[in-house]
């Protein structure tokens, strides 16, 4: 399964935006099934984006309940550097039109990047 930088950054968002801890299943869409959501959870835990309180998966590995406790120090960063869509917008154009898919690192500085060039570009300098 190929990671979705979409999701990561609706994932993040949604837990964010929730009082208390959120179930993978309440995050699943039809564009973003449950399974393809818990893989997504799983690897932002992995990577420290994310802390999960309960995961567990039947015998055929199909997710039985995956819950996400809350959002680290490291997703904040993270999400602050994607979050308006206007900065996401031009990242994602930016990375499509030279090196296509990347790490979360080039992603956040080249949210950055962008960010400050906004900034010029409304000081105009």
């Amino acid at each position: 399964m190929k990671r979705d930088l979409d999701l990561v950054r609706s994932i993040l968002m949604y837990v964010e935006n929730a009082d208390d801890e959120v179930d993978a299943d309440d995050m699943a869409t039809e564009r973003w099934p449950i399974e393809t959501v818990a893989y997504h959870v799983r690897l932002m835990a992995h990577h420290g984006l994310v802390d999960v309180s309960r995961d567990a998966r039947d015998m055929n590995g199909n997710t039985i309940e995956l819950t996400v406790a809350g959002i680290t120090w490291d997703g904040q960063d993270y999400l602050d550097s994607i979050r308006e869509p206007k900065v996401w917008g031009r990242v994602k154009k930016t990375l499509a039109g030279t090196v296509g898919s990347t790490t979360l690192d080039v992603v956040r500085q080249t949210a950055s990047m962008v960010a400050l060039a906004m900034v010029r570009e409304g000081l105009g300098i």
